[in-house]
């Protein structure tokens, strides 16, 4: 996602630069397409935890172990999105130059995938508390 903002500001300085109206309307065309692409990775990661949160809750009223194991085990995909979102994030950083709102926006966005995360580790924390509430024995789901 990095590499493709970075074409977006070099196409429209080039826009700009020769007054192509066309190649600027493109280039403008194209932010939606990272705006959604941007969208989609936090809205997965948002609509997975929220899933997680529920379907646990659900284990737990349930008394269900099985559930709650398979609950918990849904915490890697989540896991693989947070680290996706923060490996672009990282290298977007990488590329600006002296770029401190940009910056301020990689680190707000981290923050935000981090928390996402954090919500999926708490889900597999209470599926593991419900395997021990049904069985007795400690288990690492995570």
């Amino acid at each position: 996602m990095g590499t493709l903002v970075e074409s977006q500001i070099e196409a429209s300085l080039d826009a700009l630069r020769r007054r192509d109206g066309p190649a600027a309307e493109k280039v403008r065309s194209q932010d939606q397409y990272l705006n959604e692409l941007f969208k989609q990775m936090f809205g997965l990661m948002g609509d997975l935890a929220i899933g997680q949160v529920h379907d646990i809750l659900e284990a737990l009223i349930d008394e269900n172990e099985a559930h709650a194991r398979e609950v918990a085990g849904r915490d890697n995909e989540i896991d693989r999105l947070y680290h996706r979102v923060f490996d672009e994030l990282i290298s977007e950083m990488g590329t600006g130059k002296n770029d401190s709102d940009g910056a301020l926006r990689a680190v707000t966005l981290l923050l935000v995938a981090h928390n996402l995360e954090r919500i999926a580790d708490r889900v597999t924390n209470v599926a593991e508390d419900i395997v021990f509430l049904e069985t007795g024995q400690v288990v690492e789901l995570g």
